[in-house]
């Protein structure tokens, strides 16, 4: 019995991470980025989060172009980078990790990566795979959930791509979803939690009224699950 919600706020673009942590019923130790880019994300996540709640931040970039190109703007940072494909790097953690959220970003860019002209498949599909069999109570967050399911000639990749994903599919994926919501443009998975909830793990009014509706739709699911709105 999962619900389902969708916010948005074109003020706040880490809200899909910070409800992420504030809904997660237990404490989340590490952060994990695919898709470094130009470092903005990480850093803004470092800057807030770091020891509260994360003890560990990493992230991984495919191309030593974009990684060489902004290494300096890590002086100083305790993020960890690494360079190379996430299918090939997230298998090498394990469990190591403890608790994690995953924020899943790695994709072709049109004007970012240096093998911008090869035809790759998403590997969003083979990273929730690898995720798939952890077993820690772990949040997985999906950027660019605006594009599932379109197939645009610039986003339109050889093998499988935008147009094959699915909020349904995601969650077939990972399998062990406990709660699942669209916020801004990120789909939110909870993994793992199931025998957790319902438990008072919110805080703040609109959070408290989030959890009551969770608890309610818990009770009074309909049988055709659908993406629903809640209004915060």
């Amino acid at each position: 019995m999962r619900p389902q919600a969708e916010t948005y706020d074109k003020k706040d673009d880490l809200l899909g991470v910070r409800t992420a942590i504030e809904t997660h019923p237990v404490k989340l130790l590490s952060f994990v980025e695919t898709g470094t880019a130009d470092g903005t994300g990480i850093l803004e996540i470092e800057r807030r989060y770091l020891g509260k709640p994360f003890k560990n931040l990493l992230t991984i970039e495919k191309s030593l172009e974009m990684a060489e190109r902004y290494r300096d703007k890590f002086e100083g940072s305790s993020v960890l980078r690494m360079l190379g494909d996430s299918r090939d790097v997230l298998p090498t953690w394990g469990d190591q990790l403890g608790p994690t959220l995953w924020y899943l970003d790695a994709h072709y860019c049109r004007g970012y990566h240096a093998d911008a002209a090869t035809n790759e498949t998403l590997p969003l599909f083979r990273e929730l795979e690898i995720l798939s069999w952890r077993t820690e109570q772990d949040v997985v967050v999906v950027d660019d959930a605006g594009t599932f399911q379109q197939s645009r000639d610039d986003l339109r990749r050889e093998g499988r791509g935008w147009g094959d994903v699915t909020f349904s599919g995601i969650e077939k994926l990972l399998k062990h979803v406990s709660l699942s919501y669209r916020c801004n443009r990120e789909f939110i998975l909870h993994l793992n939690c199931s025998d957790t909830w319902p438990t008072p793990w919110l805080s703040g009014s609109k959070l408290d009224e989030l959890q009551m509706r969770v608890i309610e739709r818990q009770k009074t699911r309909p049988p055709r699950r659908q993406i629903q709105s809640f209004n915060l």
